[in-house]
């Protein structure tokens, strides 16, 4: 479960859209935090 992503300055790069044309909507924060809910068959290195 993601509780929260933060931007970087690759994702202002493309909100500020230097070099390219803006293309909206967009989705940014690809740096991402949050809870393990569950693993799947065989997973052992994570736990929720």
């Amino acid at each position: 479960k993601i509780l929260f992503t933060s931007l970087c300055h690759t994702d202002v790069y493309f909100w500020e859209a230097k070099g390219q044309t803006p293309m909206f909507p967009r989705i940014f924060g690809h740096e991402a935090g949050g809870i393990v809910e569950s693993v799947g068959e065989g997973v052992t290195d994570v736990a929720p």
